[in-house]
């Protein structure tokens, strides 16, 4: 259709060519407004079937509903895993209802010990309808092992405190990385941990203040926790002062503490440096904290007695005065491996920090220190036991350990 003519007797009539572009024009501008409103108008058709099927209870007929049903259905009837992994399915809160939580009651979750429910959206009430379920007597399975990674949780709910609280919890390792807790929450959380049965908390990426270390502090020296995980919380040195002051008071049975990405500097490196002369920590992770440098990580490998593992990637201020105080720290505690990616040391530092490391970490090694210090010798006979050992690691135990400073020789 035509909407601009061409009238040969009126002046204000356009030409025939501008007629043909008004008129193409004006058509394209029809057909874009009717696919618009097609549009619109399917997005509101699909909002009210997805609302009149969380209304009225019916099943959404969706290609990624059904597979995903499909999906749950194979993995209870598998009788071998004792995983159930439902990582990145963005599950929502009436999938995970109609679809997650009734398979919990099966008899045949009885088998399974981990559930990985990482990265979905069912958020703070479909955590509270998953704790209600596994809190009650029809529930099968017996988690050790709960994974809930960045599911947008904001609020504990209720029912978390009660099952972590009752006989029937038999969870070990707890994931809450990747939500929005604040200090209130973790506060909640604090209170239920000395009658739970956790060994491993990972608290990383939330919103966590050092206002909540102190009651963490003392909820972790009370409990039977083991690691604790704080990464990327923003805790700053006053929050490591009060977890290292309530650590000081009473000794937790920690054996392996998370504070990377917390914005520390040596202030609260020095603070670590003070816990350590009594905690039984094995493992203590402290990268990317770029405001440490070597004045107070030199400190803190003095302090090294029960430690066996220690981070320190990118920590770009450190020079080799840090390498050469590990290295001094290794021949005297139990010190074995320091990850040290991202760290700008000299090449004869690298080399030397591997040389030591690869050899205190060897399975033979404190057989050899033993021996060592009760055979004070300075020539190696040939019925000596140390005969069975390498030469230059003969060598270098006798130099380093004993204090025998001549050519070591053997025969």
């Amino acid at each position: 259709m035509d909407f601009w003519t061409y009238d040969l007797f009126s002046e204000s009539s356009p030409s025939p060519a501008v007629a043909q572009v008004l008129n193409f024009g004006f058509s394209l501008f029809c057909f874009f407004a009717s696919f618009c409103c097609s549009i619109y108008l399917l997005d509101l058709f699909f909002s009210l079937w997805t609302f009149a099927a969380k209304r009225i209870k019916l099943r959404p007929y969706s290609p990624t509903f059904i597979k995903l049903e499909r999906q749950l259905q194979y993995a209870c009837e598998s009788e071998d895993s004792e995983i159930w992994c439902l990582r990145n399915k963005r599950l929502s809160l009436y999938e995970f209802k109609e679809l997650v939580v009734p398979l919990l009651t099966q008899p045949k979750a009885r088998r399974w010990r981990s559930l990985h429910l990482e990265s979905n959206d069912f958020g703070d009430s479909g955590s509270e309808l998953l704790f209600r379920t596994l809190a009650e007597e029809a529930c099968a399975c017996d988690l050790e092992f709960l994974s809930l990674k960045q599911c947008g949780i904001q609020h504990l709910p209720t029912t978390f405190r009660d099952y972590l609280r009752s006989e029937r919890s038999t969870l070990r390792q707890l994931d809450l990385s990747g939500n929005e807790l604040d200090d209130e929450q973790v506060a909640r959380l604090a209170t239920c941990l000395p009658s739970s049965e956790l060994r491993m908390l990972d608290l990383s990426r939330n919103r966590m203040t050092p206002a909540s270390m102190s009651i963490l502090g003392n909820a972790v020296a009370e409990s039977r926790l083991e690691e604790l995980r704080l990464r990327g919380n923003n805790l700053r040195d006053e929050g490591v002062a009060l977890l290292v002051a309530t650590e000081l008071r009473a000794r937790s049975k920690l054996k392996y503490l998370d504070l990377s990405a917390n914005t520390l500097s040596d202030t609260g490196v020095l603070s670590l440096a003070r816990m350590m002369q009594s905690s039984c920590l094995h493992e203590l992770n402290v990268m990317d904290n770029p405001l440490i440098t070597d004045a107070s990580l030199s400190v803190l490998a003095s302090t090294l007695r029960r430690l066996r593992v220690l981070n320190i990637s990118k920590l770009t201020s450190l020079t080799d005065r840090t390498a050469r105080a590990l290295v001094d720290s290794a021949k005297h505690s139990v010190l074995r491996r320091v990850i040290r990616f991202g760290v700008n040391l000299s090449p004869e530092s690298e080399h030397e920090m591997t040389r030591i490391f690869h050899l205190v970490g060897s399975r033979t090694f404190q057989v050899i220190v033993v021996l060592c210090a009760a055979i004070d010798v300075k020539r190696v006979g040939i019925n000596s036991p140390l005969r069975l050992l390498p030469k230059d690691l003969i060598r270098f135990l006798a130099e380093e350990w004993i204090g025998v400073k001549q050519p070591f020789i053997v025969t």
